[in-house]
């Protein structure tokens, strides 16, 4: 169900949101795999440390009181149910930030967190073009030299992509 909202204040929505969830719920397994992803990828790229951020459907939309939290960017968005990740721009937040869905398995959230950098990295560099090719390409690249094929088809399956027999 996507649903596009053009109130930018979200007070009078109908929709569900997304909000914060506090990484330590999600156990040391998949905040480690989310760390490794990133720390993997933000230094293959040459940027900083990344901040990771992991959200989870809400029953509203939650804002901040002032709009310009990082929450603030995710929801922002049409909802989209099957929204994996999201990058907040590095000219409008700091430290450089992504946010990672807490329903994703290790696997997933290490491929999410490579594929959210690029896009941090491809808005440092002004990109055009297929971002989106760009950094599924880039997240592969990574995070499948280190996978079994068995793991390779299960991460495509969980991420709804199609690999070739």
């Amino acid at each position: 169900m996507n649903v596009t909202c053009f109130d930018v204040s979200h007070q009078r929505c109908q929709h569900p949101g997304w909000q914060q969830i506090d990484p330590h719920v999600l156990g040391l397994p998949l905040i480690g795999a989310a760390r490794r992803g990133a720390d993997i990828a933000s230094t293959r790229l040459g940027l900083e440390q990344v901040r990771l951020l992991f959200f989870e459907p809400g029953p509203t939309v939650h804002t901040s009181a002032d709009g310009i939290a990082p929450i603030d960017y995710l929801n922002i968005l049409p909802y989209d149910p099957s929204l994996r990740g999201y990058f907040c721009h590095p000219d409008l937040v700091r430290p450089l930030t992504i946010w990672l869905n807490a329903s994703l398995s290790a696997l997933a959230v290490q491929w999410v967190a490579s594929h959210e950098i690029r896009h941090l990295w491809q808005a440092r560099q002004g990109s055009e073009g297929d971002g989106e090719a760009d950094a599924d390409a880039f997240a592969w690249c990574l995070v499948a030299k280190r996978l079994t094929p068995m793991e390779i088809q299960c991460l495509a399956a969980e991420l709804n992509f199609f690999m070739p027999t």
